[in-house]
């Protein structure tokens, strides 16, 4: 499945917001936000000016064995 984390990036394109939207579970939820302390993003732009948006940060996983 996917674990799906809804991020707002702010006009220097830090992350300054996530909200789990869809939960593998705990564990999972925590690796998956500890990750996205990491990322970097070149901000939405507006007429040329950056502006914050809302992105959808996908994690696929899939089951083993």
């Amino acid at each position: 499945g996917n674990e799906v984390i809804e991020i707002t990036i702010d006009e220097r394109g830090e992350i300054t917001n996530k909200v789990v939207l869809h939960s593998l579970g705990a564990d999972i939820d925590d690796k998956c936000l500890a990750a996205l302390e990491n990322w970097h993003f070149r901000p939405a732009t507006r007429n040329g000016t950056p502006i914050p948006s809302k992105q959808d940060a996908i994690f696929p996983f899939r089951a083993r064995g």
